[in-house]
Formats: C-alpha cells, sequence, structure tokens
C-alpha cells in the first residue's frame, strides 16, 4: 500500500516543479526578438516531408536568450508542429547540419542563423509562419498567472516539389554537365601533356642519338689519332734502330781502325824495342871502352898521388880519399862520347829477339784494352793512348818480368869539377871552365 502511494506523490511533485519552476525564473523578452525568414526546402518522404526553414534571429533586448527560452512552433493549415531533430527523421535523407539537435545561444544585439525541421504532411505545401514562445505551449495559458512572450514571422513558400526535382535534376544535369566539360578538358589536357611528354621524348631520343653519332665520331677520330700515333712512333723507333745499327757499324769500322792503328803501334813500339836492345848493346861497348880509359887514369892519378892508393890523394903528407866527382849520368850508365850509356856491369844483358817478343806480348795487351774499353762504354770512342802511357806500362811489364827496361840517353852535365869529353879532372881551385875537347884552359 505505501508502494503503491509514492508513485503518484513523485509525479504530483514532477507536475508542480514543471508547473512552477518556470515563474521562479524571470524568461527574457521574446517582443525583442526579431525573425526574419530566408529560406525554406521540402525533403519529400514516403508518407510526408520535411520542411527545413532557415530564419536570421536578431536580440535587440538586454537579456540573452538561451536555447531553453526559444521553443520554436510551425503552424500550417490550422495545425502546430514540434521542432524534429535529424535523428527523429530517418528516411528523409537529412544530416545533423540540416536538423541540428541544439539551437544556439543569441547573446544580446547580436544575431544568429537558425535552422529549423519540422516534419509535415505531404498536403501542406504553403502559407507558413513559426512562432517562438519562452516556455513550452503546454505551460502557456495553462493558468491565469501562466503568460508568454512570444516571437512570430511569415516562412517563405518552399518550392514545389515537382518544380524543386526539376530544378534539382537540372542542377544535377549542370553539375554532370561540368563534370563531363571538366573530365574532358582534363582528358585534352591530358592528351597534350602526352604530346608533349612524346615531343620531349622524341627529342631526348634524337638528342641521344646526335650524341651517340658524335661520340662515335669522336671515337673514329680518336682511333684515327692513335693508329696515326703508332704508326708515327713505329717509324720513329725504326729509324732510331737503323740509326743505331749505323752506328754500331761505324763503331765497329772504328774498333778496326784503332785495331789497325794498334797493330801498327805495337810494331813501332817492337822497332823501338829493337832500337833500344841496339842501343844497349852499344853502350855496353862503350862502357868497356870507359871502364879501360878510367883504369888507365887512375893508374896516372896513383903515380902523381904520391905512392897512395887509388881514390886517395896525399894531403900534407897523409893519403885521403879523392873527392868524387860526378860525370851527370845516373847509377849504372857511364858518358860515352857525350851520351850516358848502361855500363858493362849493370845487369844482366837481354836479347834483342826477347825484346822483341815482348815488346809485341804488350802490343796485343794494349789492343785487348782498347777493345774492351770501347765496349764497355757503350759506343763512346776511346781516345789514343799517349806514347808517354805506352812507355810507361812497358816499363811496368818490364818491372814484373823482372826485368830492368834500359833509360832514354840524357845530356851531359857538364862541372867545374871534370869533364869526360877533355879526359882529364881538374884542379878546383883552378878549373874555370870546361868546353869541348881541346878547349883551351885558363
Amino acid at each position: 500500500m505505501q508502494k503503491t502511494m509514492i508513485l503518484p506523490v513523485c509525479l504530483g511533485i514532477l507536475l508542480v516543479g514543471i508547473v512552477m519552476v518556470p515563474s521562479a525564473f524571470a524568461a527574457p523578452d521574446l517582443s525583442y526578438l526579431d525573425l526574419d525568414s530566408q529560406e525554406s526546402i521540402i525533403f519529400e518522404g514516403t508518407y510526408g516531408n520535411v520542411l527545413r526553414i532557415t530564419v536570421i534571429a536578431t536580440n535587440n533586448g538586454n537579456e540573452e536568450i538561451s536555447n531553453y527560452y526559444f521553443n520554436p512552433y510551425l503552424h500550417s493549415g490550422g495545425s502546430i508542429y514540434e521542432k524534429s531533430y535529424y535523428m527523429q527523421l530517418d528516411g528523409y535523407g537529412v544530416g545533423q547540419e540540416d536538423c541540428p539537435i541544439s539551437i544556439p545561444k543569441i547573446p544580446a544585439g547580436l544575431t544568429r542563423e537558425i535552422n529549423l525541421c519540422f516534419e509535415i504532411p505531404k498536403t501542406h505545401l504553403e502559407n507558413f509562419y513559426l512562432e517562438v514562445l519562452d516556455s513550452s505551449k503546454n505551460y502557456c495559458g495553462a493558468c491565469e498567472y501562466c503568460t508568454c512572450t512570444q516571437a512570430q514571422c511569415t516562412i517563405k513558400n518552399p518550392p514545389d516539389p515537382a518544380a524543386q526535382a526539376a530544378a534539382e535534376a537540372q542542377a544535377a544535369a549542370e553539375a554532370q554537365a561540368a563534370a563531363e566539360a571538366q573530365a574532358a578538358a582534363e582528358a585534352q589536357a591530358q592528351a597534350a601533356a602526352e604530346a608533349q611528354a612524346a615531343a620531349e621524348a622524341q627529342a631526348t631520343a634524337e638528342l641521344q642519338a646526335a650524341a651517340e653519332l658524335q661520340a662515335a665520331a669522336e671515337a673514329q677520330a680518336t682511333a684515327e689519332l692513335q693508329a696515326a700515333a703508332e704508326a708515327q712512333a713505329t717509324a720513329e723507333l725504326q729509324a732510331a734502330a737503323n740509326e743505331a745499327a749505323a752506328a754500331e757499324a761505324a763503331e765497329n769500322a772504328a774498333n778496326e781502325a784503332a785495331a789497325a792503328e794498334a797493330a801498327e803501334n805495337a810494331a813501332n813500339e817492337a822497332a823501338a824495342a829493337e832500337a833500344a836492345a841496339q842501343r844497349k848493346a852499344e853502350a855496353a861497348a862503350a862502357d868497356a871502352a870507359a871502364n879501360a880509359a878510367a883504369q888507365a887514369a887512375a893508374s896516372e892519378a896513383s903515380q902523381a898521388s904520391g905512392g897512395c892508393g887509388t881514390g886517395t890523394v896525399l894531403v900534407d903528407g897523409i893519403c885521403q880519399l879523392a873527392p868524387v866527382e860526378s860525370s851527370g849520368c845516373g847509377e849504372g850508365t857511364v858518358l860515352v862520347n857525350g851520351v850516358c850509356q848502361l855500363s858493362g856491369s849493370s845487369g844482366t844483358s837481354i836479347p834483342p829477339l826477347y825484346i822483341a817478343g815482348g815488346a809485341a806480348a804488350i802490343g796485343a795487351v794494349i789492343i785487348g784494352i782498347v777493345f774492351a774499353v770501347r765496349r764497355g762504354s757503350g759506343g763512346t770512342k776511346t781516345p789514343k793512348p799517349a806514347r808517354q802511357d805506352v812507355e810507361d806500362y812497358e816499363s811496368q811489364y818490364l818491372a814484373r818480368q823482372g826485368v830492368e827496361s834500359s833509360p832514354k840517353p840524357t845530356k851531359k852535365k857538364e862541372t867545374p869539377m871534370f869533364c869526360n869529353n877533355c879526359g882529364a879532372a881538374f884542379k878546383k881551385s883552378e878549373a874555370k871552365f870546361c868546353g869541348e875537347c881541346g878547349t883551351p884552359r885558363s
């Protein structure tokens, strides 16, 4: 029983609150709200239509008008229709932008654009007006004190659905035509782009072909230049080889001439050696004569020395060594007829035949040295050795063989102490001049 009483009590309290709450707060005066109809559109459905209206709402009052105090109602053919949301209008093809859920607030002194949707019968096509109350229509006029402010405006008649369909079809056709025209323009632009691409490809191919032709021509020119350079290098190498062969032939000829000259020099040296042997023999004979003369002179000097031995003189009654007087010739030589010659005791005499053989061997060695020097110098001609070099080499060769070389004749140096040309010794204190034999003494 108690539970059954609770529900009616709660409903009563709720109704009292609904009725009394609007009176507890001061609602804005909607008489200051101006409404201006802008557009009306019919969305057809199977069993009814949806009228979407667009109004411009201007708040000329001093208070803000919230969506709580904005309650729109559509009057048509004596009937009143409440606002519908897009979720309630399934099947009409409307969305949230066409039929939004909320209504924007309108601050004091400002204007807002508001879209409202109402579901109406198909027969209602004109004579619409909009009424906006600050409270629900069920409250306004329900009691003596339930008064409400309002704002009204006439709604523009929407276009006829058939005319609207025709307009929409025309608009669709125009859009289709525009799309087709745009597609044709795009196709034309595509064709132009393809033609340009083809032209560019053709130009690129032509440039590539020209570049390939130029590269082939350059390669051919390079090959020809390389072949010419190789031919020239081959010719130069051949010429150099010919010159080298000619130079080698000339060198061989020069070597042969040098060999002939060396042989001639060897023959000359052999002749010179033979002449030297002859001179040595003559010198030996002269030495023997000079020794005999010296022994005679020594005997004479011994007699004049007062009984002293050979090589001594009597000085103040005492025998002393006589001073050695040089004849001007070297050791082992004697002065014969104004020429220094080997003495008979200077060493073993060498037969002329051996001397000639030694000279021939020396000449052969010299020829071998000349050929070796010419080959080792790479074609550089070796100068002919001087006669003095040949004589020095001859002396060295004879020294290695243990044979003493014969010295060249030297000119006798005259001294005031002794003069072989005159054949007698002078007294140092009295000798003033030594000339040729027979020159008077002073």
